[in-house]
């Protein structure tokens, strides 16, 4: 392919760009995103992440968007271009859900509703964790149902926990993934990373075979299995081998750069 035709990446953001070692976007690839913006391609984040849990550091790099929450919002050039929030009637019968089935969760949005069982297992959550990350973020860690609105959630769960409340209520318009023992992503069906790809291609005109995507672990796979050109850092999980393309160097060793440089991807 000629490395003049434009080309469409998408990055993960913890483990890919963001290293979760030291908590730093390296500026080899900070280098990378703009050397790729110059020779005419798009470059996104591609994330679970809704728009608020985003970090600045990540943000701030220079991309022309963001896929936040699975494709639940797109971004480009700092506009919101498509957002799908779940309906009021059904946050507020989530929420309810949530503590009835006596689970921690974090209920994505705009804002974050964090729901925190006083037991040992959820303490992790007491102090909202990475959500805290440059201070950018509104959390509420004592709301009613009926004033919640968000576009997706993560719940986890532990034996006095009753999770199949929430899972009996959603099932129907929710894909329910399992990211770890007793702890489970709730994204509306028909929103992937994949997904959010799609749209990309159909905004700007772009063929398959000229998107990229760079990841680490089981969350990138619906992006991989959808690109043909799919990166892997050289810590990944190895969900992702069937699937991968290209594997490069950690994120610290200037993982992006060396893969970018390789495929021909710079200015």
């Amino acid at each position: 392919m000629s490395s003049l035709t434009k080309k469409a990446l998408f990055f993960d953001i913890d483990g890919t760009i963001l290293s979760e070692k030291n908590g730093k976007v390296p500026e080899s690839a900070v280098r990378a995103i703009r050397e790729a913006r110059e020779a005419g391609h798009l470059t996104f984040i591609n994330t679970g992440r809704t728009r608020a849990c985003v970090p600045a550091k990540v943000a701030n790099v220079g991309f022309d968007g963001i896929l936040c929450g699975c494709g639940t919002e797109i971004i480009y050039h700092g506009e919101s271009v498509s957002h799908n929030g779940l309906d009021r009637d059904f946050c507020r019968d989530i929420a309810a859900a949530v503590k009835k089935a006596d689970v921690g969760a974090i209920l994505e949005g705009e804002v974050f509703y964090f729901a925190i069982p006083d037991r040992p297992a959820f303490t992790n959550l007491k102090n909202g964790g990475a959500l805290k990350e440059d201070g950018v973020m509104k959390l509420y860690f004592d709301w009613e149902p009926e004033d919640t609105f968000f576009d997706k959630l993560v719940i986890w769960a532990d034996e006095e926990s009753h999770e199949e409340i929430i899972f009996n209520l959603v099932r129907d318009r929710m894909d329910i993934i399992v990211r770890d023992k007793n702890f489970y992503e709730l994204v509306p069906k028909g929103f992937t990373k994949a997904g959010a790809i799609r749209k990309i291609q159909e905004m700007f005109d772009i063929a398959l075979e000229d998107t990229y995507v760079f990841g680490d672990s089981s969350n990138d796979l619906s992006m991989f299995e959808y690109c043909p050109n799919a990166v892997a850092m050289k810590d990944h999980d190895p969900v992702l081998d069937p699937h991968t393309s290209y594997v490069t160097d950690t994120v610290e060793n200037d993982g992006i750069w060396k893969a970018m440089k390789a495929l021909n991807l710079l200015k």
